[in-house]
């Protein structure tokens, strides 16, 4: 029969691997503090504690705990009934609270009775027993919990590490629930076997709160560690991140990086000035000139406006009561002119291009004309001028000519 592993052993080849391999390239002085049995302000004993400098940052704290093949129950995976109960009732106070206000919604008054309240409310302990029941046999990792990886919780410090020997793997199945247990606390695990070797099995998860929070106050031995890591070496450290900032600091630019090119494709270009593709000395006025509006289709020769007019009108004959704002396309004497002319906004991206007759707006023939507008004569002011750039991308875009486009604020009195 093999010897077990004694947890002594355990922890004193976890800590030296830490020190002497895993975190070797990490402190800027090259001095690393190493504690067996390091207590914590409150009581509570670390098996391991690793501290070493990092540029610009607090000390580096790292706890370990280990265990043996002895304290296997430890390691075993355990119903937490405490979650277990505590999601059972908040999925019951959800359940009753929906119900309630659907019924409130509905008009059912009679469920909102006093009496019928209290028995719904009775039915909460049922629902409570019943959640427990059709879950617990699923064994979810979340109402699940591993004695050893709470009790390291109760460390503080930037990186965790829980050692184990080689022979408390004693099931398959119980060793894969420990890493997926590990990788979801963000745990490291350390697998020490008979011969010394330290093999990483989960890299620990770095505390993002360590930027704020000095985990080294929380340890009794603290001002002698910072003592030993604060003296300088004539042989300088790397000052590299260890393997979980890496990893932490490599999300952060993909996000960052992702969110700028996201901005760069899809929003930049919508709101970008284009220049104008013709230069135009003078612009017409839609009163001053009857090559303003046309009776066809306007000529591609003819060159896009690089500017708006702006008009107020009033008039007794318009559909719609009170006042809108409104950005004008073209103006037509007939509706066939103005129906194609519609049919052409559409066809490049306006789809409310409308035309509606406006017989109140001068011009210097007289006649009764017919207003072609791309966008909703309801607009509100604050988006005219999102209008108007989109207005002229299209256009130059499709190369579809344009007149002189105007912005009237049309008036039906009382």
């Amino acid at each position: 029969m093999k010897k077990k592993l004694p947890e002594g052993y355990i922890k004193k080849k976890a800590l030296q691997f830490l020190q002497q391999s895993y975190y070797r390239r990490c402190p800027i002085n090259g001095i690393i503090y190493k504690e067996l049995e390091a207590y914590t302000n409150e009581g509570k004993r670390a098996d391991g504690l690793i501290m070493f400098r990092q540029k610009g940052r607090n000390p580096f704290v790292a706890s370990l705990e280990a265990k043996s093949a002895n304290t296997l129950r430890s390691l075993v995976e355990q119903m937490d009934l405490a979650r277990m109960v505590d999601d059972g009732l908040k999925m019951a106070v959800f359940s009753f609270a929906f119900i309630w206000s659907l019924a409130w919604m509905v008009g059912v008054r009679q469920v909102l009775d006093p009496i019928l309240a209290l028995l719904m409310g009775g039915c909460w302990i049922w629902m409570v027993k019943g959640y427990i029941a059709t879950v617990q046999p699923l064994a979810l990792s979340r109402h699940t919990r591993i004695g050893a990886l709470e009790q390291l919780k109760q460390y503080p410090a930037d990186e965790r590490w829980l050692a184990i020997g080689i022979d408390s793997i004693a099931k398959e199945d119980q060793f894969h629930r420990l890493l997926q247990h590990c990788r979801k606390t963000g745990i490291g695990l350390l697998i020490v076997s008979s011969d010394g070797s330290v093999e990483v099995h989960v890299h620990p998860k770095f505390s993002t709160r360590s930027d704020v929070t000095d985990y080294s106050q929380f340890y009794k031995n603290a001002p002698l560690a910072l003592k030993r890591i604060t003296k300088r070496k004539k042989q300088s450290g790397f000052g590299k991140p260890t393997r979980a900032q890496f990893r932490y600091r490599l999300q952060l630019y993909s996000i960052v990086g992702a969110s700028l090119l996201f901005c760069l494709l899809f929003l930049l270009p919508p709101l970008q000035e284009y220049e104008p593709l013709y230069k135009q000395d003078t612009v017409p006025s839609h009163r001053s000139h009857p090559a303003s509006y046309s009776t066809s289709s306007p000529t591609p020769e003819s060159p896009p406006a690089s500017s708006f007019q702006e008009e107020l009108l009033s008039c007794h004959y318009l559909s719609f009561t009170g006042r809108r704002l409104l950005l004008v396309d073209q103006f037509y004497a007939e509706p066939q002119a103005a129906t194609r002319r519609v049919a052409q906004l559409k066809a490049i991206g306006f789809t409310k291009a409308d035309y509606f007759w406006l017989p109140c707006y001068e011009n210097s023939q007289q006649e009764d004309l017919y207003c072609v507008h791309p966008y909703d004569p309801r607009v509100s002011r604050d988006r005219i001028a999102h209008q108007k750039r989109r207005y002229e991308y299209l256009t130059r875009l499709h190369d579809l000519a344009i007149g002189t486009p105007l912005i009237i604020s049309i008036e039906k009195p009382r």
